[in-house]
């Protein structure tokens, strides 16, 4: 019995290594590079995974990046002449959706088009123009000038320390913007919309939900005109010196400074200005 029991334990040792597979190591793809010639936009369609993009010390596009299953992959690059087209499609159907790891860097200037599923998307140090449209990733952009529109469903959206013409949409996720300039537009249905920095001669702040809060934190230095209506949402607004209700906040903070308009139709308002 007992060499019974020794073969039995011996047999379970040697069969436990094989249910536990070696992890799979993350493989490099293809690097594609493009003259940017006469190319006018760059159109990125990716599923899932990650997509990070920079501006480009040249008049390169380049492409590359990793695949934890690389075989599952498909990967095409379509030179079109004014246009270039990305299309990352990775058909794993693993629990991650960091699957696929890209990086692109594009020539300032060359417009930007991001299509995607559930990607996550990094923008950092661009200057042009970028569109980005995504069902369910998060949406990062930092350090980028141009005229931009961000759109993610269900994703949450952040952006900080970039300037120029903006506009940031959602219906469920929290967008986020911190210190920037421009003319920036916010507008979701269910989602949060945090602010924090100034507002100053020249900016153009709007700020709409329909029912999810808005919470603005105002850097002392601000110059602005300020108008905070809702419908039936309560406002908050810890600004000395301004015009308040419950449902309206007017004023000025300042002299001769940008406008900040905040309107909800049942979301919660909440205004303070940093000390």
């Amino acid at each position: 019995m007992k060499l019974y029991k020794i073969l039995v334990l011996l047999s379970s040792l040697l069969i436990l290594p094989a249910c536990f597979s070696a992890q799979p190591e993350y493989a490099n793809l293809q690097t594609k590079t493009i003259d940017a010639g006469k190319t006018r936009s760059v159109l990125v369609q990716i599923n899932s995974g990650e997509l990070a993009i920079v501006e480009s010390g040249s008049a390169q596009i380049e492409i590359n990046g990793q695949a934890l299953y690389p075989n599952s992959v498909d990967y095409e690059v379509d030179d079109l002449g004014d246009k270039i087209v990305i299309n990352i499609q990775d058909r794993h159907r693993g629990l991650s959706k960091n699957l696929v790891r890209i990086n692109l860097s594009v020539p300032g200037g060359v417009k930007v088009e991001v299509e995607s599923d559930n990607a996550s998307i990094l923008v950092q140090g661009y200057r042009g123009e970028l569109e980005v449209a995504s069902i369910s990733g998060n949406i990062i952009v930092e350090n980028t000038t141009g005229d931009f529109t961000l759109r993610s469903n269900r994703g949450n959206v952040t952006v900080q320390n970039c300037s120029g013409k903006f506009s940031v949409v959602g219906n469920y996720g929290t967008l986020t913007l911190r210190d920037n300039e421009g003319h920036i537009g916010v507008s979701t249905i269910m989602g949060t919309v945090l602010y924090e920095g100034t507002v100053q001669k020249g900016d153009m702040v709007s700020l709409e939900t329909d029912h999810g809060p808005i919470e603005v934190n105002l850097k002392s230095d601000s110059n602005l005109l300020l108008f905070v209506r809702s419908t039936s949402g309560d406002i908050a607004c810890m600004v000395p010196d301004l015009s308040s209700t419950s449902r309206s906040c007017d004023g000025q903070i300042g002299l001769n400074g940008g406008t900040l308009d905040i309107r909800t139709v049942s979301g919660a308002v909440t205004l303070r200005l940093a000390p």
